[in-house]
């Protein structure tokens, strides 16, 4: 067996390897070790990177290297749907090519049969979302369907009530549309059931940019200078003008009152961490994320990994939706 060249199809070797260690009979106990040798350049950096207690199973082994090459069954997935015959390939070798993406996409001998609906139900559901939601869903990895689901639900609820967003127009072959036109023959606006939607002709004829918060030309709305400081991130930090009162225990303590979920709790603003805090007992059970922990270290030092969760979080009447770490004990909740 070859050294593995870097460059080379990670996943065309693995292949290669395994069918050789099936032909010798070579007991899987004894893939890692007989692998790792072979291992050269980013291959050998994803070895090295992994915990000694793993590296010398193969399973772990193989998923450590896939990781590093970002191959993932989205991968596969994008690979399934992309798939084409190429010249000179008979359509039998199409066939078993696109089988091989779709058992390395859905990986049916690990799921029962409604498992394996719920990942088709689940990338049809992506599909139908609009952009920007399923780019936000997506980032989140949802296991399911229902869990996709939840996680678009999350998203609305928490963008309810800030200022409108600009649609981006539907393909014209999906509703019945007709023009408006001018006096000067310009298309620019056209209907849509009761909802009139301006066109990109705008900037493409060089009027320069329309705020949709101002509805003013010569700024985006991020850049809007009628628009107050927002929460955004995983921190906020108060500055002069947003009229972040103590509503708690006096001015200037940096203590406000917020909603979490609906619950009135008490927060302290600005404590210089990256990631917003919350006692665990102000967190649902259901809520709590175990899957995906992360490193809070205090200012002393220590160090330990903590559940996350996705929360609404309302703060002046304008709800967020925040990642935050969940602690067991918090000098505020």
């Amino acid at each position: 067996m070859p050294s593995y060249q870097q460059g080379e199809d990670i996943e065309n070797y693995l292949l290669r390897f395994e069918r050789m260690a099936k032909t010798w009979r070579w007991p899987e106990v004894e893939w890692a070790c007989r692998l790792v040798p072979l291992l050269t350049g980013m291959a050998l950096e994803a070895y090295t990177a992994m915990d000694e207690g793993l590296s010398n199973v193969y399973k772990g082994l193989k998923e450590a290297l896939l990781v590093k090459f970002d191959i993932s069954p989205e991968t596969y997935r994008q690979r399934f749907r992309a798939a084409s015959t190429p010249s000179g390939e008979s359509p039998t070798e199409t066939y078993h090519c696109l089988k091989g993406l779709y058992r390395r996409w859905v990986r049916p001998e690990e799921k029962t049969q409604d498992e394996i609906g719920e990942v088709i139900i689940l990338k049809q559901l992506l599909q139908v979302l609009p952009h920007d939601i399923r780019t936000w869903v997506r980032e989140h990895e949802p296991k399911d369907g229902l869990m996709a689901a939840k996680l678009a639900l999350q998203y609305l609820n928490a963008r309810k009530g800030g200022p409108p967003r600009a649609a981006a127009p539907a393909p014209r072959n999906l509703r019945d549309t007709r023009d408006i036109r001018d006096g000067g023959g310009n298309s620019g606006w056209y209907v849509s059931g009761r909802r009139e939607v301006r066109d990109h002709a705008v900037r493409s004829e060089g009027r320069g940019l329309t705020c949709f918060y101002c509805r003013q030309q010569g700024h985006k709305a991020s850049m809007c200078p009628l628009r107050k400081s927002k929460l955004s991130g995983y921190c906020y930090v108060p500055r002069d003008g947003d009229d972040v009162q103590n509503r708690q225990s006096g001015e200037g303590s940096g203590l406000v009152a917020v909603k979490v979920n609906g619950k009135s709790l008490t927060a302290m603003i600005d404590t210089c961490s990256s990631l917003s805090l919350i006692r665990k007992c102000n967190v649902p059970v259901n809520d709590i994320d175990y899957g995906h922990q992360t490193l809070i270290q205090c200012v002393h030092g220590d160090q330990s990994q903590q559940p996350t969760a996705e929360l609404t979080v309302e703060i002046q009447g304008q709800k967020y939706l925040l990642k935050v770490g969940i602690m067991e004990k918090l000098p505020f909740e």
